[in-house]
């Protein structure tokens, strides 16, 4: 039986703005090549709302290269990358980002003394005020 989440939630919102189980990233016949080497061929993929989806594989097997060509760090050389159901060409992580799409390295580079949600969101800190007129600095 399925779990209905509340729509406030992450998941929820994700079941609200997308049919039960439509993806929300679909790869069809995604490849990349790096000169003559050829790093990922005919790669189908589909991550659905509110679910966890895993990338598991052996070392060599690709998996760095798929995560990077979805996150926006590289682009496909073959096959078709939809967002929504629409196709879709990211130049950066940037554009990624813009359409809620969002990595998680498996790195050392945290900071232990942080929480867990702080260390996801690092390098990703406002750096001007979402407000017009207002300052970050305090007048003392």
């Amino acid at each position: 039986m399925a779990t209905k989440e509340p729509k406030n939630s992450p998941a929820g919102a994700a079941q609200a703005a997308a049919p039960a189980d439509e993806p929300v990233v679909r790869l069809r016949g995604v490849g990349k090549l790096y000169g003559n080497v050829r790093a990922l061929e005919g790669i189908d993929l589909a991550v659905r709302p509110g679910r966890v989806t895993c990338v598991l594989g052996d070392n060599g097997a690709g998996k760095s290269t798929l995560i990077k060509i979805i996150s926006g760090l590289h682009q496909h050389d073959e096959g078709e990358y939809l967002v929504d159901d629409k196709p879709v060409r990211l130049n950066n992580p940037r554009d990624a980002l813009s359409l809620g799409i969002a990595t998680v390295y498996q790195d050392l580079a945290t900071v232990p003394l942080l929480p867990v949600w702080r260390n996801f969101f690092l390098g990703s800190e406002l750096t001007r005020s979402p407000w017009p007129g207002a300052s970050w600095t305090s007048s003392g």
